[in-house]
């Protein structure tokens, strides 16, 4: 824990100073930073919640996990004879090298977007959920594919990142966002509805039903919960950290006509979030499906809310709502939820 809060704390300062990426400097102190988080994600040992299933299941054979973890569990302890740590350090260097790379192609403020990385899912995923941390960074690398319509391309990224994860089939309907106008009414009324639907007791969780693959259908079954009349169960659909994405995504949606001359790709990120904000209500239902859906199609903030500093003068103020941001969120993960020991 130590360490995630004073490498936040350094990127706060890299994040109000926002240097270009065209300096030979700051690539370099970029990169030093990528190679610091994977060495210290791959080699923290059981401080997270999750490292004891994750030992579990690189020593038991029987249990059902997607094709990438077995592949690496097989090179590291069936070829290397390594340990739980050698499988957690090429997970690490994969997931965090991806969306280093991602946010570099894709971001126009680098380090505010790092700091978002860094205050959310650098906890949640890269050092609790390694397998969805893979996905989600693919989900990112694969924007300019999808964006450019290149199919082959965005297909193969599809495929690559649901051998990691079973949540990256989230990516098929994708392909159906265009990328070059969004109808504000529209997308704010998809929200809207999403939250009508779920408050009067409409879920569509029983299309996971139709999905033919025995290992989501088995997750399905063991983590469907019952709404109460009292509302109680489920997701959380009107907590503070929810409601304030919404907000923020609101607030970047009708100032579109600001954001997207410096970013190409921000209306079909707009829309990709807009997806992962309605899923939670939409499945709130079954706890876990709605999280793992929200949790990867969000994963987009990451390149997304940066943006909203170009709607501020002076830009410091933006830069600092983006600290906040994280910040607030860093504090739920780590002394809320406690998700690292």
């Amino acid at each position: 824990m130590f360490f995630v809060l004073i490498f936040f704390t350094i990127n706060i300062l890299f994040c109000i100073w926002n240097p270009s990426y065209k300096n030979r400097q700051i690539q370099t102190i970029y990169w030093a930073f990528c190679v610091l988080a994977i060495f210290f994600i791959g080699f923290r040992g059981a401080i997270d919640n999750d490292y004891a299933a994750y030992t579990a299941m690189f020593s038991d054979n029987s249990i059902l996990v997607e094709p990438a973890f077995l592949l690496i569990r097989f090179l590291i302890r069936d070829i290397c004879g390594g340990g739980i740590t050698g499988l957690m350090f090429v997970y690490a260097i994969i997931s965090v090298t991806i969306k280093f790379v991602a946010i570099k192609r894709y971001s126009e403020f680098i380090f505010p977007s790092l700091i978002i990385w860094i205050g959310n899912l650098m906890i949640l995923q890269d050092m609790t959920q390694i397998r969805a941390a893979a996905a989600c960074g693919i989900l990112l690398l694969s924007i300019g594919a999808l964006y450019h319509r290149n199919w082959l391309h965005y297909f193969g990224w599809v495929l690559l990142a649901t051998m990691f994860h079973a949540s990256a089939l989230l990516m098929l309907p994708l392909w159906f966002l265009s990328s070059d106008r969004i109808n504000r009414g529209i997308w704010t009324g998809v929200i809207l509805t999403g939250y009508l639907l779920s408050l009067n007791g409409i879920y569509l969780t029983s299309l996971i039903s139709f999905v033919p693959i025995e290992f989501i259908q088995e997750k399905f079954l063991i983590y469907s919960v019952e709404i109460t009349d009292d509302g109680n169960g489920g997701a959380n659909i009107l907590g503070l950290f929810q409601i304030t994405r919404i907000g923020i995504f609101l607030f970047l949606l009708w100032n579109i006509h600001k954001i997207q001359p410096h970013n190409r790709y921000s209306v079909l990120l707009l829309k990709i979030m807009a997806c992962g904000l309605t899923a939670l209500p939409l499945f709130r239902n079954n706890l876990t499906a709605g999280l793992r859906i929200t949790e990867f199609l969000t994963c987009v903030d990451i390149l997304l809310f940066p943006m909203v500093i170009n709607l501020f003068s002076p830009k410091a103020l933006g830069k600092w709502l983006v600290v906040g941001y994280s910040a607030a969120i860093m504090y739920g993960r780590l002394f809320v939820e406690e998700l690292l020991k």
